[in-house]
């Protein structure tokens, strides 16, 4: 009698049981719709950005590159300065 038989056995008894079976195949049923709907969930319970986020998100806009590097330009005259 290995391990494997055993085990095989114990699960063949509880999976007999009714209950046991639908809360088995409910959950998996759940859990794979899920999965599969999360992206339309996810659009749907947490809508777009704001304005300023896609502003600030936006690869066609470049003005927070533009800001950053005025600013390190800024940073460095000040450190010449010193």
């Amino acid at each position: 009698m290995s391990l494997l038989d055993s085990l095989r056995r114990r699960a063949t008894k509880i999976w007999a049981i009714p209950i046991v079976r639908q809360v088995a195949i409910t959950t998996g049923i759940i859990i794979g719709c899920s999965i599969y709907y999360y992206p339309i969930m996810k659009v749907h319970f947490f809508p777009d950005r704001t304005p300023e986020e896609k502003a600030l998100f936006d690869k066609n806009n470049l003005y927070p590159i533009k800001v950053r590097k005025q600013r390190e330009l800024e940073a460095q005259q000040q450190a010449a300065k010193s």
